[in-house]
């Protein structure tokens, strides 16, 4: 059984250097919830989102579309801002196989947008990204963009 798509982008962004999972100080990584501290977070939650699209993967029954949301929270608005635009550098447009699982395509769905301020001050800047992936029968684990 495969990963969820947001622990594979986890693996993407830990080996990139963009923060280390479940951390307590830094910039920390984690999925579906972030916790109230520390203040810098990337939060990945896996929206299903459909059925594989025609022309991207050779075998669509081993094919499947998701949608990813990205998450980033700081106290500083710009920092923010960085971080989730550094996430899109190193995610966007890329594929890259984890096991036996071949993204074909991570692609942002609208650029980094503001959503809101939270109770204690700290920027959210949000993103979406359609994710195709196709289950196949590789075992090697590489990344390239």
């Amino acid at each position: 059984m495969p990963n969820p798509v947001s622990v594979d982008i986890k693996n993407v962004l830990e080996a990139a250097g963009l923060g280390t999972f479940a951390a307590t100080s830094g910039w920390a990584i984690y999925i579906g919830k972030g916790p109230e501290t520390p203040n810098d977070v990337i939060v990945l939650y896996d929206v299903p989102d459909g059925d594989a699209i025609d022309g991207i993967c050779t075998d669509l029954e081993n094919a499947a579309n998701y949608s990813l949301e990205i998450r980033v929270r700081s106290e500083s608005y710009p920092v923010a801002y960085q971080r989730i635009t550094a996430v899109e550098k190193e995610i966007n447009r890329t594929k890259f196989t984890v096991g036996n699982v071949r993204y074909e395509l991570v692609n942002r769905d609208f650029p980094p947008r503001f959503d809101f301020y939270d109770e204690n001050n700290r920027a959210i800047w949000y993103q979406r990204y359609t994710v195709m992936r196709y289950i196949g029968s590789s075992s090697s684990s590489s990344s390239s963009s």
